[in-house]
């Protein structure tokens, strides 16, 4: 999977080079945090070391001990694993969105003013374990093949890159299906159409059509990011941080104020 990822990466930069969605000056600056996030997410806190943590939780332990049916096919186990995996990321999503303790965490993803494939790396630990053991809860149930999981995991980390990156493509009658990275980009907007915002689904819009939180105009978003992202932390201590603290409301406290803002001045 390492190669594969650095390759999805290098062709995620030479399409934000040649085939850029929209213009913009990239900030040199963001290099050293856009690296942290790629290294952390992608290689120490990779989907290969979560899923050893989430493997271990109560849930995953007890689907593990369930019969899934023996006459599926391969194909039928798939098809359901990905729409049960579907469905259950579209729920937390949502859910980081709406409640005030998950959104403390999430909005680390969100700390953005521009969508780049860096983007996709942007998250917070906590809401990694929280995502992973949903995921291994699925592929408990179902019993998946590793070897098709690994390939759904692949898909699913490129088209992550691609949701997140400044490239400009549309895809035709499958933007219909596919929350497609014009799709993603509205989600990533300031405007919310909808309480908590808009298109929650990870790889399908089929959820957001269905419960009525798919919006896509033809135009791209204006502005990218949330408000009051100006009184977030910039550096990752100060947003790893004071996203802890704001999740059990301590975040206003004049000591927890000093420590992000000492924490702030972090180069990275």
């Amino acid at each position: 999977m390492d190669w594969f990822f650095l390759g999805a990466c290098v062709a995620a930069i030479l399409g934000e080079r040649y085939l850029p969605e929209k213009r913009y000056t990239f900030q040199k600056k963001q290099i050293p945090q856009i690296l942290f996030w790629v290294w952390f997410s992608g290689f120490v806190f990779s989907e290969d070391n979560a899923w050893v943590l989430a493997m271990t939780s109560g849930p995953a332990r007890f689907l593990a001990s369930l019969n899934t049916p023996s006459d599926w096919s391969v194909g039928q186990i798939v098809l359901a694993y990905v729409v049960v995996r579907e469905f259950f990321s579209y729920a937390s999503h949502r859910l980081f969105h709406s409640v005030p303790f998950f959104w403390a965490f999430h909005k680390v993803h969100h700390n953005i003013h521009e969508m780049h494939w860096g983007s996709n790396f942007r998250q917070h630990m906590i809401e990694q374990i929280l995502y992973m053991v949903i995921v291994t809860c699925t592929f408990q149930l179902y019993k998946i093949d590793t070897t098709a999981l690994w390939y759904l995991n692949a898909f699913q980390l490129t088209f992550g890159m691609l949701q997140h990156s400044n490239i400009h493509v549309r895809l035709g009658p499958l933007d219909y299906f596919l929350n497609s990275p014009h799709a993603h980009r509205w989600h990533h907007a300031t405007h919310t159409e909808f309480h908590g915002g808009q298109n929650f689904g990870a790889m399908t819009s089929i959820f957001d059509r269905l419960f009525g939180t798919y919006y896509a105009p033809k135009e791209i978003p204006k502005e990218i990011g949330f408000p009051g992202m100006k009184n977030f932390a910039v550096s990752v201590p100060g947003q790893v941080v004071g996203s802890f603290l704001d999740s059990v409301g301590l975040l206003k406290r004049k000591w927890s104020k000093r420590l992000v803002g000492f924490l702030d001045q972090s180069p990275v």
